[in-house]
């Protein structure tokens, strides 16, 4: 039996707001309203925020070297 994708379904990198609030040290209240600004991608799935890994940790190779 071979397994697929399901349409819809989360990418396999997918975190959860306090996954997210981890990953960026930062309170998830913080990453919460910084989502809904858009200032982190993300998508909302009815009540629920879920991130991408791999972009939230190329957003912080970008941010780092920014600040060097």
């Amino acid at each position: 039996m071979s397994k697929t994708k399901k349409s819809g379904a989360a990418p396999a990198d997918a975190v959860t707001l306090a996954e997210t609030a981890d990953i960026l040290k930062l309170h998830p209240n913080t990453v919460r309203k910084l989502a809904s600004q858009g200032e982190i991608p993300g998508i909302k799935l009815g009540d629920s925020w879920r991130f991408s890994r791999s972009v939230l940790k190329e957003m912080l190779r970008g941010a780092a070297t920014v600040a060097k």
